[in-house]
């Protein structure tokens, strides 16, 4: 139509992994496991705004491998005795379990 103006605007919305990211709770804080035992950690993230983010793409490391091994799903495997700290990362959030091993 002559004289109307027309303009194209692309928008996406949602959270990228990482981005916008609030809080990120491992459960549990702490766990003991027997050497060959597993358990998997539960993984809860909110944006800033308090909305839980569904499935977040947390990655996971232990700092003590000898002693505890975590997988990308969260599972904790008990190695040797000891203690290791298995700390999940998401964006710039983390959160820790403190793992024993008897």
């Amino acid at each position: 139509t002559s004289g109307a103006l027309a303009d194209t605007v692309e928008v996406s919305v949602g959270t990228l992994p990482g981005g916008n990211v609030g809080t990120l709770t491992l459960t549990p804080a702490t766990l003991n496991l027997a050497v060959g035992a597993t358990d998997t950690l539960a993984v809860a993230a909110t944006d800033t705004l308090g909305a839980a983010i569904t499935d977040p793409l947390v990655d996971f490391s232990s700092d003590a491998t000898a002693v505890a091994t975590v997988n990308a799903f969260g599972v904790v495997t008990g190695v040797a005795t000891g203690t290791a700290n298995i700390v999940a990362t998401f964006g710039a959030v983390s959160d820790t379990t403190a793992v024993t091993v008897p």
